[in-house]
């Protein structure tokens, strides 16, 4: 491997992961589609790694039930992470990182390289006590308004459903998806999908994982609904 140190390091570390992502790219490679490590060979930011492996989580989630799937399509001024064609509808996701802050990042980052120098065994977890307050989502909501104020356009003009996938699995809550989902839905009027006129129309859903399970936040608001065939080919791969 010729990636980043830290990428390498990590890749030593979870053999597992590194295998899972390698054999789901190679295959893919069979379709014509491009190389998924492709990426960290020209960013060697640690805290992109980050990004770019929930990406590929979800890319492999996805997978599990959609069979034609893109990473990074070729051909658009805005390149959704995964695109996915199925039930003549076509579905744009966009994958979201949820973290404390950066600086809390650069130190697992630094934690993690020191334990594997001394050989220990490590976890690269965020873990962090108490409730999530929703009205901040750790400072993330604006990282979460951007991808909506990035993709409305296009959205709109091919009334393509379009999914939000958060990853919060580095944050260690045991209420968090609760409160994810207490704040995006509320009682029915005053959850976010509701409060956010535009962010309601065109977000379709929220494709979350916490660090349990994965779950779907359905916005019945949203003006681009995903078919019956693919909301319940979605469901499917829930845990």
């Amino acid at each position: 491997m010729c990636y980043s140190e830290f990428a390498n390091s990590y890749f030593q570390f979870r053999e597992d992961v590194y295998a899972k992502i390698k054999s789901f790219s190679e295959r893919k490679a069979r379709e014509n589609k491009p190389n998924y490590f492709a990426k960290l060979l020209t960013d060697q930011s640690d805290i992109n790694f980050f990004s770019w492996l929930s990406e590929m989580k979800f890319g492999l989630k996805l997978d599990q039930t959609f069979k034609y799937l893109e990473y990074e399509p070729k051909g658009k001024n805005t390149k959704p992470d995964w695109q996915v064609i199925a039930n003549n509808q076509t579905i744009l996701f966009e994958v979201v990182r949820i973290n404390r802050n950066q600086e809390d990042m650069l130190y697992k980052i630094a934690e993690f390289a020191m334990k594997k120098s001394d050989g220990a065994n490590s976890v690269l977890t965020i873990k962090h006590s108490g409730t999530l307050y929703g009205e901040y989502l750790y400072g993330n909501l604006a990282k979460i308004e951007k991808k909506e104020v990035a993709y409305k356009e296009i959205v709109q003009k091919n009334n393509s459903p379009f999914i939000i996938c958060v990853d919060t699995s580095d944050i260690e809550l045991f209420t968090f998806y609760n409160d994810f989902h207490d704040f995006f839905i509320g009682n029915g009027t005053n959850g976010y999908f509701n409060r956010n006129l535009s962010f309601g129309k065109n977000v379709t859903a929220l494709f979350v994982q916490d660090p349990f399970e994965y779950k779907l936040i359905v916005n019945e608001s949203s003006a681009n609904k995903l078919n019956l065939s693919n909301l319940d080919a979605l469901k499917q791969i829930c845990d």
